[in-house]
């Protein structure tokens, strides 16, 4: 059964009317309309599955990226929690939208 989002339990956070600069290597940016923040792929897919009818916007890290002062409609959806990395094979590496670069690159040279 689908359910409504905002009055859903969630583990990761949702919360109406989030500052974006705090989630913006820039500190800048204005609030989102909707916030969601889940703490796994499991629940991100629970999330994308429910009754949401609102425009989505996918955050990573929030570095390389200037959000408008007047914020943002609808839901934004960040990826920071979501930091799985696992070698699945001689030439294939699983990483989560979470993941930073850098830490790919360093895990990597330690796996050869």
């Amino acid at each position: 059964a689908l359910r409504d989002p905002d009055t859903a339990t969630w583990r990761g956070e949702f919360r109406r009317d989030e500052p974006l600069a705090r989630h913006s290597s820039w500190r800048c940016g204005g609030p989102a309309e909707r916030w969601f923040e889940p703490v796994d792929r499991a629940e991100l897919e629970a999330f994308l599955a429910s009754d949401a009818r609102d425009p989505l916007l996918f955050l990573g890290l929030g570095s390389n990226v200037l959000i408008r002062d007047g914020g943002v409609r609808g839901t934004v959806v960040s990826t920071a929690r979501l930091a799985g990395l696992e070698w699945l094979d001689d030439t294939r590496l699983y990483a989560e939208a979470g993941v930073p670069c850098a830490r790919i690159a360093r895990q990597c040279i330690r796996w050869g």
